[in-house]
């Protein structure tokens, strides 16, 4: 049943990545795969160690972010009395969006990229570097480390529409 269940989200997962970039200036069904495998392999990263345990200490004000296989937005950042991080995604969700956790994507050199906002249950047993607002739901805020290109091409980048 697993099995099942695994094999439709994929197919799932591969349509909606197909379509992702179907208007618009990113009109490659490439960028739609890149759009998917993107976020994959950052969480990957999870398993590979990269995970942060503190958050970057120079974060812009505002940073980009993304629902994963879905439209850009913007993201207001600022902390808390404790250091901790508070992300409020401006702009709506897609209709089909259930998020459940954000990722605050850093380079090798903990530089910011952006934030990933992401359907279902956080990674289980991430450090929580903070919230993230979403309409009017608090998500769990979590980070890792990433190298640019291998979550993105040159011709789709993952946090501009360009």
């Amino acid at each position: 049943m697993e099995r099942i269940v695994r094999r439709n989200l994929a197919n799932l997962l591969l349509l909606l990545g197909l379509s992702a970039c179907a208007d618009g200036d990113r009109r490659s069904p490439m960028c739609g795969l890149a759009m998917l495998t993107g976020p994959l392999v950052a969480l990957e990263g999870f398993a590979r160690g990269d995970a942060l345990i503190t958050p970057p200490a120079d974060l812009p004000p505002i940073m980009a972010g993304r629902f994963v296989a879905g439209p850009l937005v913007e993201v207001l950042m600022s902390r808390d009395a404790d250091g901790l991080l508070l992300a409020a995604v401006e702009g709506p969700q897609p209709e089909a969006a259930r998020p459940g956790f954000g990722v605050l994507l850093v380079d090798r050199s903990r530089r910011p990229l952006g934030v990933l906002i992401h359907d279902g249950l956080p990674v289980s047993g991430a450090t929580r570097l903070g919230t993230v607002a979403v309409g009017d739901s608090l998500l769990p805020l979590l980070g890792v480390l990433v190298t640019p290109e291998a979550i993105e091409t040159a011709e789709c980048r993952m946090f501009t529409d360009e």
